[in-house]
């Protein structure tokens, strides 16, 4: 029976033993995968403020964009309206000029 007793408790020291170097081995691999996540949320966070800058970038060259084609639009819009205000004068004076040659 003493017997008995002796490899119960060396067998509960070896489970005790084994289940505490587990806890540890938990810890270790739990403290490692904390680290790993607080890593990629950083560089996540990094990640985006970078796209945001680019965004940004790319949201002013595409508004600078847009002005100049509203300005080139505007010009030859302008240009178009004095083209048909000559158009119009030259149609005057050649119909003044044919009634002077039929006078």
């Amino acid at each position: 029976m003493a017997d008995k007793l002796e490899q119960f408790k060396k067998d509960m020291d070896t489970a005790r033993n084994t289940t505490e170097q587990l806890r540890n081995e938990i810890r270790a691999i739990k403290d490692d995968n904390e680290e790993t996540i607080k890593q990629i949320q950083s560089d996540a966070e990094f990640e985006i403020r970078e796209i945001n800058g680019k965004n940004t970038a790319n949201q002013t060259q595409v508004q600078d964009m847009s002005l100049k084609s509203k300005a080139e639009l505007q010009l030859t819009k302008n240009k178009h309206l004095d083209l048909e205000s000559d158009i119009g004068k030259l149609k005057r004076d050649r119909k003044e000029k044919n009634i002077q040659v039929t006078n």
